[in-house]
């Protein structure tokens, strides 16, 4: 018996401390990805790049509009 309650609480303070780290590396993830996404647009990117139009459905989600037949998307 005596044995059971420090591994339990050894156990109990592991599961707290699992989404802690977990979460740290997701932020880092979320920021790396910003920081590609940044990298990616850059200004001629930018100014080259062409709209794409968007419609609103009955349900009210917004979907791409359809476009002409042989147009690349």
């Amino acid at each position: 018996m005596r044995l059971r309650v420090p591994a339990l609480l050894a156990a109990l303070f592991l599961l707290g401390a699992l989404p802690g780290t977990a979460g740290a590396r997701g932020g880092d993830t979320a920021r790396s990805d910003h920081d590609r996404i940044l990298a990616y647009w850059t200004a001629d990117r930018i100014a080259s790049a062409k709209p794409r139009d968007y419609v609103m459905t009955s349900s009210g989600k917004l979907v791409p509009a359809a476009m002409p037949p042989g147009t690349p998307g």
